[in-house]
């Protein structure tokens, strides 16, 4: 048990690191496009909302894609469990994403609400 906990915690780091990578690139490959929503007048934390919502909503596309496949199971009886078990459980999973979306998705937004206009428009 102790191993498969150990490499679940690696898996979920390798995630979450990727997700954070594939963020920070994101929001550094729109730098000029930040900086002009700054300098037209948004705040820094609507920017910081804008960029978790993006992700939330890009992370709900692809659960509801894996959804359907999850929901597969308790349909063929697979694993010969009570349909509850695999309803909670995904529920469960489903949370867990979101919960590691958004504390991936925080610190990159934060980054971007950071950006000052002149500085995004002068690189541009």
């Amino acid at each position: 048990m102790i191993i498969l906990l150990i490499v679940t915690g690696f898996l979920i780091i390798n995630v979450a690191l990727g997700l954070f990578g594939v963020l920070w690139y994101n929001i550094n490959k729109r730098r000029s496009e930040i900086g002009l929503r700054r300098a037209v007048g948004a705040s820094g934390n609507s920017i910081s909302k804008q960029l978790v919502g993006e992700a939330l909503v890009l992370s709900t596309i692809s659960l509801l894609i894996g959804s359907f496949f999850a929901i597969q199971f308790p349909l063929m009886n697979v694993f010969d469990l009570a349909t509850s078990t695999y309803l909670i459980a995904w529920m469960l999973a489903l949370a867990f994403i979101y919960v590691l979306v958004i504390i991936c998705a925080l610190y990159p937004g934060r980054q971007a609400a950071a950006i000052y206009p002149a500085v995004a428009l002068h690189e541009e």
